[in-house]
């Protein structure tokens, strides 16, 4: 089995290389589900982070307040690396057992913090995505209800693009039409198939 790392920045598209990917036929991993499942009411990953950030980061009726949250992480480094720090012990655990169940020969894991996390040397290619600047903040302030400074706060916390080059097999460009990133991620799939 050939595990397939995908990362890239905030609002680069790499949740549409894993959606195509998927309508291909191929298994997909999803860390951003994986991060949300992790942070459901009641269990373990949600308590440690009020514990740490106050109950100000919960909604009404128990449930993670994302926005909340967000506010206090993206302008602030340090508490950005205490939560990635908390999510990490449990979305890894997620993605292991996962790992283990498939049953495919190649399997897809889309994870944001994939070079970050060390997962990138788990995997035996990894594709990144690229993308505008200008073009990330504009889906990010759609996707996520998010002013355009929040959405650009966003993105200066992340690694720049020569970060994700550096440890990347293949690189996506998505600043143009989605029949141009089609094209790109059927050639990567050509040149994975090859491996096998």
């Amino acid at each position: 089995m050939y595990l397939i790392g995908i990362t890239g920045g905030t609002g680069c598209g790499k949740s549409f290389v894993s959606e195509y990917l998927r309508k291909s036929g191929f298994e997909v991993i999803d860390a951003d589900r994986v991060c949300r499942e992790v942070v459901e009411k009641g269990k373990p990953a949600l308590s440690e982070i009020v514990q740490h950030f106050g109950r100000e980061v919960l909604l009404p009726d128990g449930t993670l307040n994302r926005k909340a949250l967000g506010k206090i992480v993206f302008s602030d480094s340090e508490k950005l690396a205490l939560l990635n720090k908390i999510m990490f012990r449990y979305v890894m655990q997620s993605i292991e057992q996962s790992i283990a169940n498939c049953r495919s020969e190649f399997l897809f894991l889309d994870a944001p913090l994939l070079i970050e996390y060390g997962l990138h040397t788990r995997c035996d290619r990894v594709i990144c995505v690229l993308s505008e600047e200008s073009l990330r903040a504009e889906r990010i302030m759609k996707r996520d209800g998010l002013s355009e400074e929040d959405a650009k706060n966003r993105i200066n916390s992340q690694n720049k693009d020569e970060f994700y080059l550096e440890k990347s097999d293949y690189i996506v460009y998505n600043n143009s039409t989605r029949e141009e990133l089609e094209k790109q991620i059927e050639l990567i799939i050509e040149q994975l198939r090859a491996l096998s």
